[in-house]
């Protein structure tokens, strides 16, 4: 019974050798991903879906951004981040507003849902 407890001791330190020697793994890229996401958004948008006026949203790359409907007739400006939530689609969060969902993002336009209606976004700058 002694060489039993001696051979386990030995496989559980081998064990816990090769366990601590593997190396570590980090979500690093998922940050990078968003990062790169959140460049793509950087500029000027524009959609005539929403608003009996134009409404324009501008994302810069400080994470703020700004949200206007062309002859004032709504304004609103804060922080932002996007969360990517899988099949190229992302959570958008902008402070002092609720959270909505971006899909279909390129570097000419995105696809925002926000209370179940979907608007088109096209860069303009």
């Amino acid at each position: 019974m002694n060489q039993f407890k001696r051979s386990f001791m030995r496989f559980l330190m081998s064990l816990l050798a090769i366990i601590i020697s593997m190396p570590m793994v980090s979500c690093s890229s998922d940050d990078d991903d968003n990062k790169k996401e959140e460049s793509v958004l950087v500029g000027v948008w524009r959609s005539d879906e929403h608003w009996v006026y134009p409404s324009y949203y501008t994302f810069r790359s400080d994470g703020t951004y700004n949200f206007r409907v062309e002859r004032g007739w709504h304004e609103e400006s804060g922080s932002y981040s996007l969360i990517s939530i899988g099949d190229g689609t992302y959570l958008l969060n902008m402070s002092g507003n609720e959270s909505v969902i971006i899909s279909g993002l390129t570097n000419k336009r995105f696809i925002l849902t926000s209370d179940g209606c979907n608007y088109t976004y096209e860069r303009i700058s």
